[in-house]
């Protein structure tokens, strides 16, 4: 008789897995310190004269410039996750090894 694999079981396992190495929890640390900092920036003083400086210089498409504390973040985001991928493909998984799902257990 055969016993069939618990397959919720594998995929807790699975998940667990993709927080084991703590890129996510670095991730998370950057995305949170560039907004800080970021949503510092914007309050201060010195960045509102620099921006209206910029303004009176250029023009109004200076003051998209402002917006760079919201854009920075989530451009900080995306590189983590290639910067992840290359870490995961280079580091763990060469040292640990993939598993590829069986198209009948994900299906």
């Amino acid at each position: 008789m055969t016993v069939q694999p618990d397959i919720q079981d594998l995929m807790r396992r699975t998940r667990h897995y993709e927080f084991a190495d703590g890129l996510r929890d670095l991730q998370l640390a950057l995305m949170f310190g560039l907004s800080g900092a970021g949503i510092w920036l914007a309050f201060s003083p010195i960045w509102m004269a620099f921006l209206g400086a910029l303004m009176l210089r250029y023009g109004r498409w200076a003051a998209w410039a402002g917006l760079l504390w919201v854009f920075l973040p989530a451009l900080a985001v995306f590189g983590m996750l290639g910067v992840m991928k290359v870490l995961r493909s280079r580091w763990l998984w060469a040292q640990t090894g993939t598993v590829r799902p069986s198209r009948w257990a994900v299906s």
